[in-house]
């Protein structure tokens, strides 16, 4: 979790403000890194479908929980697509071209 020592550490030496969160296991890795990184500070945002948990009813109750908390629970297209800001982005087509491909 993000308590590490040398983790936060590294982090915070690259001035990382907000980090995204993809992974297993919804109900115990993503859950408890999340409040860790929030109790620490972070922003959190963790990507809807790509995070899982083995029963689906706790992988909802677990990300609704995160939301109440503040952390920000988005799908990765809808994040990425942020970070690119708007379509002038030089790497716009290219993202759109591998959602098309993949969807």
């Amino acid at each position: 979790a993000v308590g590490d020592s040398h983790l936060l550490a590294a982090l915070r030496d690259q001035r990382i403000e907000h980090l995204l969160l993809v992974g297993l296991e919804t109900p115990v890795c993503i859950y408890q890194t999340a409040l860790s990184a929030l109790a620490e500070g972070f922003q959190v945002t963790v990507l809807s479908d790509a995070v899982a948990a083995r029963r689906a009813d706790d992988h909802a109750a677990c990300l609704a929980a995160l939301r109440h908390v503040g952390v920000h629970v988005l799908p990765v297209e809808t994040v990425f697509y942020a970070l690119l800001h708007d379509a002038a982005h030089p790497l716009f087509r290219t993202f759109t071209a591998l959602v098309k491909a993949h969807t």
